[in-house]
């Protein structure tokens, strides 16, 4: 299977629309609340690091972005939280994780000094699934705001 990510802006005056498209019996309306850090230098976004805690479904997950040899792809490390929104980031277990190589685990001590949310996104997440031939398409559409 073949995971295809396309994103597009859709002005104000275009929403009405394409929620409305959306509206049949298999859509899913998801809650998503997302902090995203970095340092006040942006450090993290530099390296193409990102950090974020996200709420969806009541639960609290982390998630470190890195970076890999293919421009395209990342590697994720997710570590689940509680129920209730996280006071603080925990970077340790990223320094004791296998699957992080040595010298990725050096620049990310660096790195994950003084972190700070840098933006908020809180959204209502549509999500449906259509098939084309034999394709299966999963449309998401984002509806909510990013505060910096």
């Amino acid at each position: 299977m073949n995971d295809i990510v396309l994103k597009f802006h859709i002005t104000k005056d275009k929403q009405p629309a394409l929620i409305q498209s959306m509206q049949h019996e298999n859509v899913e309306h998801t809650h998503i609340h997302s902090n995203y850090f970095d340092n006040d230098n942006y450090d993290l976004s530099q390296q193409d690091v990102s950090l974020k805690q996200q709420c969806t479904h009541h639960m609290w997950m982390q998630t470190l972005y890195l970076p890999t040899a293919h421009q395209l792809l990342c590697t994720q490390f997710q570590m689940p939280l509680d129920s209730t929104q996280p006071k603080k980031i925990d970077v340790k277990q990223y320094q004791s994780h296998k699957k992080i190589n040595p010298i990725a685990k050096n620049q990310l001590k660096e790195l994950l000094r003084a972190l700070k949310i840098q933006f908020e996104a809180d959204y209502t997440r549509y999500s449906s699934m259509f098939k084309i031939n034999k394709t299966k398409i999963r449309v998401l559409v984002d509806v909510g705001f990013f505060k910096i």
